[in-house]
């Protein structure tokens, strides 16, 4: 579903409006948290990831899966889809 170039997939089971956001930014591609406001808005999802001390930085970050450029996102996801209708069981 697209709200102002935005590209979301709501999760219907997601009591709380989550989703996935397809983002763009500088040309690389990445699949991050979101979740669709009361009022229709899209917000993503944004985590602290530790330094070296083990506490969380300062600055927040979004909470993604990074891809690379548009070409790189088209075979990573067309991988994971390939591996998807095949049925193959998760190795874990």
């Amino acid at each position: 579903m697209a709200k102002d170039d935005k590209y979301f997939l709501k999760n219907e089971d997601d009591q709380y409006g989550g989703g996935v956001l397809l983002d763009e930014y500088h040309g690389n591609y990445s699949l991050v948290s979101a979740r669709e406001g009361n009022n229709g808005e899209i917000y993503m999802q944004w985590v602290f990831p530790q330094g070296p001390d083990r506490k969380p930085r300062d600055k927040g970050v979004p909470w993604k899966v990074s891809f690379g450029d548009k070409e790189a996102t088209v075979k990573a996801l067309q991988y994971f889809l390939s591996i998807l209708e095949a049925g193959v069981e998760a190795p874990f």
